[in-house]
């Protein structure tokens, strides 16, 4: 009797013991929540959800129930759960002026902001997240504040160190600060805890910093080696991200085109692949329609010039690219050489994409002009457009089957609309095959219902 009560016990216990190991949310009210955090001196942790919202059911179901994020968000922060379309939610959501969900909220007890995230991410991210906000709600000066002090130019050593790191840990823009900090003190000649000062809080290719550093790139290849083979190529490349929405914010086009095709150009074994890739990038971000327009006929042209041999030209540099990249991390991780190879060979046969990546990333970019002519209804154009379906559907191959049917579905569309009936027909009933052949239920339907309203006539 005792060892089935014993096991009835444990039984009982275990669902109590696994939820415990991942976040406790409170039940009560947002108020109370906002209390119980003043009343045990930490900060609230809000998840601002809705009911249909992909990324905040993945967070929900892979994200909170772990024992890593348990340890650190039970440990520090209240934690609350509000549905954002219900009840209180509508309340809150409206305050706080959320634009997207899942959107997470750090705040202290009465109620102001210590730091926001919108999105979705892997389990670092959300625990990189708790600890930023843990070191934002120690620190007393906002970001606001820092920046008022730099305009002024009044900070000392200290005080910009302090500035660079605040910066770094909610990825802001740091360079005036530390342009500042380069000129009253880093040496002529820098020394080595000088350069890793600088490696560890530049953020852009577009201050002082980056100049010293470039300058001393032997130096630090020599000095991160063992690490990182060809580290100062690899490190730049890290900053272009970075850069790029710099320039953008600053409506630098100008300086987009020096310094980041300008390193595409010098440095990047596919430029074309890499430019265009780049500048769509500083186009979205510029947000100029008109020159986001003229940037993408331009390309869609150029892209129609380019042979489909110059594509795998571009295919087969930027999968050699990606294989040193791979080793490179492999190395790191110090997994043998033969081990390797089997490794990158069972990769590419999973994932064949990796051997065509300009090829698809322009048939993709081809099929997206091509339907926005369809989308617009712009009559004048269609002509252009089945040229550019065409030419996506020549670059896709048969790598995708997905892709594919999505670039047949546009082909078709567009030839049905420029009065090119039987042609079309035939496409979107090759769409339909393909999509049946990938098992795609879902693709299978929407396709078989764009081939019945062409028959119809209601399309």
């Amino acid at each position: 009797m005792m060892k089935k009560l014993g096991l009835l016990l444990i039984a009982t216990l275990s669902p109590l013991v696994f939820w415990a190991q991942g976040i406790l949310f409170e039940t009560g009210t947002f108020a109370e929540a906002l209390a119980k955090a003043k009343q045990e001196n930490k900060i609230v942790f809000l998840d601002v959800y809705t009911t249909w919202c992909g990324p905040c059911k993945q967070m929900a179901a892979k994200l909170f129930p772990t024992t890593e994020a348990g340890n650190i968000y039970n440990k520090h922060f209240v934690n609350y759960k509000i549905d954002a379309e219900k009840g209180e939610g509508l309340e809150v959501a409206a305050k706080y002026k959320v634009q997207g969900y899942p959107t997470n909220l750090f705040l202290r007890p009465d109620g102001s902001v210590v730091y926001t995230v919108m999105g979705a991410g892997d389990l670092p991210w959300f625990l990189g997240n708790a600890n930023v906000a843990i070191a934002e709600s120690k620190d007393p000066m906002q970001w606001s504040d820092y920046e008022a002090r730099i305009n002024s130019n009044k900070a000392d050593k200290e005080f910009l160190k302090n500035y660079l790191v605040k910066g770094k840990r909610l990825g802001k823009n740091t360079d005036k600060g530390l342009d500042m900090y380069v000129d009253k003190h880093i040496s002529k000649k820098m020394k080595e805890d000088e350069m890793l000062f600088l490696l560890d809080y530049n953020q852009t290719m577009d201050n002082k910093a980056y100049a010293l550093l470039e300058k001393n790139r032997t130096a630090l290849d020599k000095l991160k080696q063992k690490e990182t083979p060809n580290f100062f190529k690899y490190y730049t490349e890290s900053l272009v991200p970075g850069t790029i929405e710099k320039l953008a914010e600053d409506k630098d086009e100008a300086g987009f085109k020096k310094i980041i095709l300008g390193f595409v150009n010098k440095n990047s074994s596919t430029p074309k692949m890499d430019g265009w890739f780049y500048s769509k990038a500083f186009y979205e971000r510029l947000g100029d329609e008109t020159k986001m327009e003229v940037f993408k006929l331009l390309r869609t042209n150029e892209m129609m010039n380019t042979p489909v041999a110059g594509f795998q030209k571009e295919d087969a540099a930027k999968l050699a690219e990606y294989v040193l990249t791979v080793e490179r991390q492999l190395n790191q991780n110090k997994m043998p050489a033969a081990e390797q190879k089997n490794y990158i060979e069972s990769f590419k046969k999973q994932n064949p994409q990796v051997n065509k990546m300009a090829s698809l990333n322009a048939a993709t970019d081809l099929n997206e002009m091509a339907w926005n002519v369809y989308e617009t209804n712009n009559k004048q154009m269609y002509k252009d457009a089945i040229k550019w379906s065409e030419k996506s559907l020549e670059l896709l191959g048969g790598t995708d089957v997905t892709t594919r049917v999505s670039l047949l579905d546009t082909y078709a569309h567009l030839l049905y609309r420029n009065g090119q009936n039987e042609e079309a027909l035939k496409q979107q009933t090759q769409a339909l095959d393909l999509a049946k052949s990938a098992n795609n239920a879902d693709l299978v339907k929407d396709v078989a219902a764009t081939l019945q309203q062409m028959k119809d006539g209601s399309l």
